[in-house]
């Protein structure tokens, strides 16, 4: 089996490797553990902070934007589109080409 420089011995010291102990080891796996996480951290407070930039811009254009009140339909449009059928539409046509005006 090949040495590694973590387990030490005579071969590694001999080459100018570094020999560390158990806990040095430990230490650089939990250095290199909170690298990752903080990498990690970056990532999720760049999408954290993409996604709250996305919502101001969406309030910032809906608030914007001029919004008109909803107006109620007059009585006597609901009653002409309830009774749209065919045979009314054909009625009130004959009633306008009917009108001594001659407009239509």
């Amino acid at each position: 089996m090949r040495d590694s420089p973590m387990r030490g011995g005579p071969r590694h010291e001999a080459r100018g490797h570094r020999v560390y102990s158990r806990s040095k080891h430990r230490t650089g796996s939990l250095c290199r553990f909170v690298r990752v996480m903080a990498k990690n951290v970056e990532i999720c407070v760049a999408v954290a902070y993409a996604a709250y930039c996305y919502y101001k811009y969406l309030h910032i254009i809906s608030t914007s934007k001029i919004k008109k009140p909803w107006k109620k339909r007059r009585w006597w449009v609901k009653s002409i589109n309830r009774n749209r059928t065919r045979e009314h539409m054909d009625r009130q046509l004959s009633e306008l080409l009917m009108e001594p005006g001659g407009e239509f």
